[in-house]
């Protein structure tokens, strides 16, 4: 198993957890009693999907440079977490004011940019370990 293999099965374990652990989350209701529970899920989520992307492309039978890499990563972090949004949205998941919703989704979509930042340079120390 290459080092490249090793990270993208690590990333999308780590995807699986946090699936698993969003599950848990939303059926102990720690969303609502822990005010920044769904920061740090958004943060954990978009280093998980930032690492599997990452690990997807650098294992792809195309090169990229490094530029790329980064841009295609968080492009598809941005992606995710906007149709993560949608998705949100259209479920009822969101706070009963617009002007609160509007509130949590940016906070929410700066959270996941973070967390992608923070995953691209996990995998990019761990390719070049």
């Amino acid at each position: 198993m290459t080092k490249n293999d090793r990270g993208l099965t690590l990333s999308v374990s780590l995807l699986c957890l946090l699936f698993l652990t969003h599950y848990v989350a939303i059926k102990l209701y720690f969303y609502w009693s822990f005010w920044w529970f769904d920061i740090l899920m958004h943060i954990l989520s978009a280093m998980a999907v930032s690492l599997t992307a990452f690990f997807y492309l650098q294992g792809s039978n195309r090169v990229f440079s490094i530029r790329q890499l980064f841009s295609r990563t968080i492009f598809a972090v941005l992606a995710i977490s906007v149709l993560w949004e949608i998705y949100e949205f259209f479920a009822g998941v969101t706070f009963s004011t617009m002007e609160m919703y509007y509130l949590d989704t940016a906070i929410d979509l700066v959270m996941d940019i973070v967390g992608g930042f923070i995953g691209m340079a996990i995998a990019y120390g761990a390719s070049r370990a």
